[in-house]
């Protein structure tokens, strides 16, 4: 029996019919359209570049240098993107740039996708800002890998591009981008900073493809193809992928090598192109004076690297060569070759600022060992005022070596002030800053302070062997008194 308040409640079941049936036939809808999950973004664009970024960067002056010369850069890489692939953009305004600012941990440098806006549907690539000012994008070969994503999208659709392996996708567009020397040289990079043997990454390439660098091999496969079957190959063989034929039969046609020979080929090119690059920038010889100077041989470390100096002009090989023979000069108590090595780092090559605030501290330590004081206090205020984050051990040791210095120049409540510091956080020099704390109590008369830090050296370091010593500086200020 329908009762009046349940002929009240039709109205509002009826609306709600509607709309779920409104909802179910725009999913429908949706669900059979190509453009399904495009997000709508408003975009203010001049040559194809959004204009309306004012995030934290916009006053720095090397976003506004690339900011200026973005429009131009962008079109050259829309033009090697077709170059390299063979493939023609049906519409070169919509391929779209945008700058955004992303966290400081983002590892992100540039993103694309494609969106609706009032012009019509873009395809969009979003630049890091954050990557950007910390020098770790290259823009336009970035602008290039992305735009080679966008033009293959647009020929096959998102859904049959989305369906083809992530490792043809993701090669295409670093060998389109020429990116794999920049690849090759962050594995140098890490060869040389975390102690990768390079030799090792070479013989395991499967190895390199899972941990290191998951589209470098990737990326190498295209480019043994435009070295075994000519320029030509790689454009080919995507004018047959993007009209929808299976990728490995492509490969097997234009190869005329079946997938597993084609594979153990290009492995084999890898190894040799990994090789040449490492002969080619000195990296060789680099490992082989790091093996000398690891079997005490550091005059012949020293010399091989001088002659990397003069044989290759590639900038991160000459940062670290400076770098290592400004150690191993300190280590052969070469003061002032050290100087020099470390000055280099410092001054004439590009800003990398671990082996930058390591040299400003090696620096440091040189002018102690020549008793040049106030030169070295220089350089460590220099150091703490302009790497804030640097590693905390390497901070520590910095506040021994100051408080080395001001020891030395017997300013002992500065002294005292920095190897408290030291003598509680560095991991290097612990022992010796009490042993000079010690001294910097008893040289200012603080004779109870000074007992309190010998007890504590006795206590952590029983082993030290200037216990005896500072016992009897200690006796003989006690019986003065």
């Amino acid at each position: 029996m329908i009762t009046f308040s349940k002929i009240k409640l039709l109205p509002l079941l009826l609306s709600l019919g509607m709309v779920v049936l409104f909802l179910g036939a725009m999913n429908c809808l949706l669900v059979s359209n190509p453009r399904y999950g495009f997000p709508v973004v408003h975009l203010e664009l001049k040559q194809g570049v959004e204009q309306s970024y004012a995030g934290r960067y916009k006053k720095d002056p090397s976003f506004l240098s690339v900011f200026t010369k973005l429009p131009g850069m962008r079109q050259r890489a829309l033009e090697k993107a077709q170059e390299k692939t063979g493939l023609i953009i049906a519409d070169l305004d919509s391929y779209v740039i945008r700058f955004k600012d992303l966290s400081n941990f983002s590892p992100v440098g540039a993103s694309s996708r494609s969106v609706r806006s009032k012009g019509g549907d873009m395809f969009l690539v979003t630049l890091s800002t954050t990557q950007l000012a910390l020098g770790e994008i290259e823009v336009e070969s970035v602008l290039v890998h992305e735009f080679i994503h966008g033009v293959m999208r647009e020929r096959m659709g998102i859904g049959a591009y989305l369906s083809l392996p992530q490792w043809i996708r993701e090669g295409i567009a670093v060998w389109g981008a020429g990116q794999i020397k920049e690849r090759i040289n962050n594995l140098i990079f890490l060869s040389l900073t975390k102690g990768i043997d390079f030799s090792i990454v070479i013989r395991d390439l499967k190895a390199l493809h899972k941990r290191l660098d998951e589209y470098l091999m990737d990326a190498l496969l295209f480019e043994y193809l435009s070295w075994a079957h000519g320029k030509g190959a790689v454009r080919n063989m995507l004018a047959q992928i993007v009209s929808g034929r299976e990728p490995y039969s492509v490969f097997e046609e234009i190869t005329g090598h079946n997938w597993s020979k084609l594979k153990a080929q290009y492995y084999a090119y890898a190894h040799w192109y990994l090789r040449r690059m490492a002969f080619v920038c000195g990296l060789d010889t680099f490992v082989q004076s790091k093996q000398l100077a690891n079997l005490g041989d550091r005059p012949s470390a020293i010399e091989g690297l001088f002659s990397l100096l003069n044989n290759t002009s590639d900038p991160l090989l000459h940062s670290h060569a400076w770098y290592w023979i400004g150690r191993w000069s300190y280590e052969e108590q070469q003061y002032q070759q050290a100087m020099d090595a470390f000055w280099m780092v410092l001054k004439d090559l590009p800003d990398n600022k671990g082996l930058q605030q390591s040299s400003r501290y090696f620096l440091a330590k040189c002018f102690v060992q020549k008793k040049q004081y106030q030169q070295a206090q220089a350089h460590l205020e220099r150091f703490f005022l302009d790497y804030p984050q640097a590693p905390l051990e390497l901070r520590a040791d910095a506040y021994f070596i100051l408080g080395q210095a001001h020891f030395f120049k017997g300013e002992y409540p500065l002294a005292i002030r920095a190897l408290l510091q030291a003598s509680q956080e560095s991991q290097n020099f612990a022992p010796d800053a009490f042993y000079y704390l010690c001294l910097a109590y008893l040289r200012s008369g603080q004779i109870f302070y000074s007992k309190l830090t010998l007890a504590e050296l006795v206590y952590r370091y029983p082993h030290y062997e200037q216990l005896d010593q500072l016992r009897s500086k200690l006796k003989e200020q006690l019986v003065s008194i």
